[in-house]
């Protein structure tokens, strides 16, 4: 548990100063570096525990920046909220922070998305429109459809 708590001062230490941002990304996954970034514990005495996943470092071609100021059109990142499969991803949404210069990767990914389309159409009777709108008077059922 104190190694987990040290690898969390470690990663938050400069998150008060870092600004974050939001951008459109194509993940390259390059490795897992085999640090610690959540842990599952049984029990409430947290005794009994153990990693649940650990930081995985990207290569990242930025396609798009949403929010915030990036120049640079590659970059290093790294992920480990939960436990991921260990390969590349595309057109990924996701909001970043700067990590110190001295860390393995420039950002963090804080938090992760997939871009996606909603699609309407009005009056469809379908169990595949899983969204329902209201837009003035006019009433439409919708589905998110992945963009291609």
């Amino acid at each position: 548990m104190t190694r987990f708590i040290i690898i969390f001062i470690i990663f938050t230490s400069n998150s008060c100063f870092a600004e974050e941002l939001t951008a459109v990304l194509d993940l390259k996954f390059i490795k897992d570096t085999g640090i610690t970034s959540g842990v599952m514990c049984y029990r409430d005495e947290g005794e009994d525990c153990h990693t649940w996943s650990t930081f995985y470092l990207y290569d990242a071609k930025v396609r798009k920046v949403i929010s915030g100021e990036l120049s640079q059109k590659k970059i290093t990142v790294i992920y480990g909220r939960h436990a991921l499969l260990k390969n590349n991803r595309k057109n990924v949404v996701v909001r970043l922070k700067q990590l110190r210069p001295d860390a393995e990767a420039q950002y963090q990914i804080i938090e992760f998305g997939v871009a996606k389309e909603m699609v309407c159409f009005e009056s469809v009777d379908s169990r595949q429109f899983s969204v329902k709108l209201e837009v003035a008077d006019g009433k439409f059922q919708c589905i998110e459809e992945l963009k291609q």
